[in-house]
């Protein structure tokens, strides 16, 4: 998998959710589309200059009360997509963009493990996820048995109730 297909993976995830949140109210829903459209075909270094500069407008956007919803919204979904790629990020033992949260930590895990979760997100040129121990072993990082596919028995992950770690804020009318 490619970094841009993955990055996509959570920009399109990102969507549907906001979709799905926001039906009630066109401004909060404009900015998080915006925001996560904006964040396509971009590179680590570009979403850390983007989320500085969304981080600037939404103050602006505070002070002068113009547009706060869509501003605000837009800096989440920036920032939920810069916390989803900093998950990789630390993975890799790379500098991240900011501090992945547990929320951003357990959705990668899931789409990982919707995808095939050994593949590399090339173009960050690492693994995405341990590689597969041989067929029954116990792995040596988790001490947990792998079965005859190489994968966990057991889910690391919780399901997502949903997307983003500023829902209080984001939800307010």
């Amino acid at each position: 998998m490619t970094y841009e297909v993955f990055l996509g993976h959570i920009i399109d995830n990102g969507i549907t959710a906001a979709r799905a949140d926001y039906i009630r109210n066109q401004e909060k829903l404009r900015g998080a589309v915006a925001g996560f459209e904006a964040c396509r075909d971009k590179k680590p270094s570009e979403l850390a200059e983007l989320l500085e500069a969304s981080r600037k407008n939404t103050e602006t956007a505070r002070r002068s009360g113009a547009l706060y919803w869509q501003t605000r919204c837009f800096e989440a979904e920036v920032e939920w997509v810069c916390n989803c790629i900093s998950v990789v990020l630390h993975a890799m033992q790379v500098p991240i963009i900011l501090h992945p949260t547990l929320r951003a930590t357990t959705e990668v895990a899931q789409l990982i493990q919707n995808m095939n979760r050994h593949e590399t997100v090339e173009g960050l040129a690492e693994p995405v996820g341990a590689p597969p121990s041989p067929e029954g072993e116990v792995g040596a990082e988790d001490g947990k048995k792998q079965s005859e596919h190489g994968e966990h028995q057991y889910d690391p992950a919780g399901r997502l109730g949903e997307h983003r770690a500023h829902d209080d804020e984001a939800n307010t009318e």
